[in-house]
């Protein structure tokens, strides 16, 4: 695929830039990634074979069976259709408008939180296939430690950032939503200004009114300041 020329790389930077709402909510998307993957290395549940919480054991995730490595398999799987969503951007600002790439990137973010889900109930299923040293006399329930916690809201946060970005990009493609809209705060700096303009040409228009200025003064006072905006 050709670089993006200037203009485009602008019409980029207003759909994903992180001054922008899909910005923000793409950087949100990849922390959950970074919680799950931060918890996959912290102690991922726990139980206790006595009453004496000094006697607590802890089991890592690789000590879990095959099942989670399948889920944590399914975690990076949603991880590459997030990033491959960015492709149906680049297609959107480069080929001719009016073609569905706003339809399918929400299928691509909708595939990607399936899997990040997959991922969540595989590691779950696989605490209950987990056999426990000392559940030879009696079952010890596995209980969620500080890497299940992790690993849980880092999948969900992924999930909801991932979709929510897409639905709003998707807006932005098929046209039911300003692409100047997405950039934070951008909506209350352009009141600000036309409202600094209005109070300008009120100014003018008493002005005129009290003989301060002609008409031709203040017609070029305005054509100017409206050049500006």
């Amino acid at each position: 695929m050709n670089p993006l020329m200037k203009q485009e790389k602008e019409e980029l930077k207003k759909l994903t830039g992180i001054k922008t709402y899909p910005g923000i909510l793409s950087t949100l998307s990849a922390i959950g990634i970074v919680l799950a993957l931060i918890g996959v290395f912290c102690p991922f549940f726990s139980y206790n074979p006595t009453v004496i919480d000094d006697l607590k054991r802890t089991v890592g995730f690789l000590e879990l069976p095959f099942l989670a490595m399948i889920g944590l398999l399914f975690l990076f799987i949603a991880l590459f259709l997030s990033i491959f969503e960015s492709a149906w951007i680049t297609k959107y600002i480069k080929e001719p408008k009016g073609k569905p790439y706003g339809r399918n990137m929400i299928i691509h973010s909708v595939v990607a939180v399936i899997f990040a889900l997959l991922s969540l109930i595989l590691v779950q299923i696989s605490a209950l296939f987990y056999e426990i040293p000392e559940s030879s006399f009696e079952i010890l329930p596995l209980k969620d430690d500080a890497g299940s916690v992790l690993y849980y809201i880092g999948v969900i946060l992924f999930c909801i950032a991932d979709l929510a970005k897409s639905i709003l990009l998707k807006s932005a493609m098929t046209g039911k939503t300003d692409i100047d809209k997405l950039a934070i705060g951008k909506q209350s700096d352009t009141k600000k200004d036309e409202g600094q303009t209005l109070q300008q040409l009120s100014e003018w228009k008493k002005m005129l009114d009290e003989g301060a200025i002609t008409q031709e003064e203040y017609n070029a006072k305005k054509s100017e300041l409206l050049k500006k905006q």
